[in-house]
């Protein structure tokens, strides 16, 4: 038996998949990770359990598989931004700051307002937030300057992962884009650290491959570790959002992806790239970018719906979709603004006050009107953010625990007005790591051949015309209410800040 192996390797878990050229999965396996809060605003990783785990991982895959089959390849998708370094004998210089650390937050600010964000969002397409590498660096420069002197590499989560099969020190496009790269040219910007006095640390910056191509092969030491033979090709993966399209079939321009949790992201790819300070340009490779927005406007609410207003979490998620399509379409003037979770929303607009309302509530609104609602709610602010990214959507993939329903697809459809597609895979960047795996190693010539012969035929969903027309009204109330909100949050934050102090 031929297989190739994917690794997700996320914030709280690691997922190794491993599945043949044919597509066929023959074995799956997981392991937690835990973030460290040494201080409020800090989010950090010991990268060596980051390497014990992943390690732990692939090996409990290789022990379901049988002892005769043939590892064809590797590669590791994993969480993007953050700032992971190792020092020349390839040892962590520090635990990992992630992407979602805020510590650098000063930086950002005084860089918006000097103008250094402006030419740095120039070069590589993006606004920087406090989570990626550059501000990371500054402030590690300022608080922590000899652990960045005995720094020899500068590294993300996948590469670190990859270093430690291969020993080999490498990154790819889909990393480095934000914000290490001219995203015009592809290649590396010695600008950007020039503009923020950093030119000293560009020593740091690893080599680029292209995400599909063999990095290296497995050691001596990994083998050892893993159980994977030694020699075993390890390919370039991407960063786990972008490999998160190529699982669920997304590989041309104008497909887009929705990965709905917590959080949303929500990514369309484009033969092209742009600047833009409210989404965040990826190039993938030569001819091919993705665009993508966050958004915490995720399914917290349906949570919060389900065990606060619904029979105290009682009901199945099955009821909650049956009370709300007692209901038409625009719950009867009901209008849900989605935005609970106490960061706020980061996308399509950055708001740490923008707080969740209902909106036209009277008397004849029903515990269904509600439902109705906070449903609507998210798909509005789903297509908020597409609205952002000036990119026709000719077809939309969407993941996530929602896309069991197709109660939710539906309405996700008749929301946008395009296609929704929702893949049949449940680990799509695992997969998608393991495609990369199979180019790399000859398997598939490209990304569109591998997913073609990996991924199964997805569910469709149609948009209904007139039903879309209604959303469109919907729609653009919803921006206009929610677009004059910014000083009444700004009031509310500042009332309860002074009646809890």
């Amino acid at each position: 038996m031929d297989i190739l192996m994917g690794v997700d390797a996320g914030t709280s878990v690691i997922k190794a998949i491993a599945i043949t050229p044919a597509g066929s999965e023959k074995a799956l396996a997981t392991r937690s990770l835990s973030t460290d809060h040494p201080e409020p605003r800090w989010a950090q990783q010991d990268m060596n359990t980051v390497w014990e785990q992943t390690a732990g991982c692939l090996g409990d895959l290789l022990k379901q598989l049988p002892r005769d089959v043939t590892i064809l390849g590797v590669s590791i998708a994993g969480q993007g931004d953050g700032c992971w370094l190792i020092n020349r004998d390839g040892d962590p210089v520090r635990d990992a700051i992630l992407w979602s650390d805020s510590r650098a937050s000063e930086y950002i600010e005084q860089w918006r307002t000097d103008g250094t964000l402006e030419e740095i969002e120039r070069i590589c397409g993006s606004e920087l937030f406090p989570g990626t590498v550059l501000p990371l660096l500054a402030w590690l420069s300022d608080e922590e300057p000899q652990r960045l002197e005995t720094a020899a590499t500068l590294l993300f989560c996948k590469d670190w992962l990859t270093y430690k099969l291969t020993g080999e020190c490498t990154t790819d496009l889909s990393d480095a884009s934000l914000p290490l790269l001219d995203i015009h040219d592809q290649s590396y910007s010695d600008a950007v650290w020039e503009t923020i006095g950093l030119a000293e640390y560009m020593h740091l910056r690893p080599e680029l491959q292209p995400a599909g191509s063999v990095v290296g092969s497995i050691t001596e030491p990994a083998a050892a570790r893993t159980g994977i033979p030694v020699g075993t090709p390890v390919v370039m993966g991407l960063f786990d959002v972008a490999a998160s399209a190529i699982g669920c079939g997304a590989v041309s321009e104008g497909d887009s992806v929705s990965s709905i949790g917590t959080s949303v992201v929500n990514q369309s790819l484009a033969s092209t790239p742009r600047v833009d300070s409210t989404t965040i340009q990826v190039a993938l490779w030569d001819d091919l970018y993705t665009e993508a927005i966050g958004s915490n406007a995720g399914t917290r609410s349906i949570e919060w719906v389900r065990s606060e207003i619904v029979n105290e979490g009682k009901v199945s998620y099955s009821d909650l979709e049956t009370a709300a399509q007692s209901v038409p379409v625009g719950a009867d003037g009901l209008l849900y603004l989605p935005y609970l979770s106490p960061t706020g929303e980061r996308g399509p607009f950055v708001d740490p006050n923008a707080r969740a309302q209902l909106l036209g509530l009277e008397p004849s609104h029903t515990t269904a009107h509600i439902v109705r609602a906070v449903y609507e709610g998210l798909a509005l602010a789903l297509r908020d953010c597409y609205e952002a990214i000036p990119k026709t959507v000719s077809q939309l993939y969407v993941t996530g625990g929602p896309t069991r329903s197709p109660f939710w697809n539906q309405l996700v459809a008749d929301c946008m007005g395009v296609e929704i597609l929702v893949p049949n895979s449940a680990e799509p960047t695992a997969v998608g790591a393991a495609v990369l795996a199979g180019v790399g190693t000859d398997c598939y010539s490209d990304p569109t051949v591998g997913t073609s012969q990996v991924l199964s035929t997805p569910d469709r969903y149609q948009p209904t015309t007139a039903v879309t027309e209604t959303y469109d009204l919907l729609y653009e109330q919803y921006v206009q209410i929610r677009s004059h909100m910014t000083e009444i949050w700004a009031l509310h934050a500042e009332t309860t800040s002074q009646l809890s102090g």
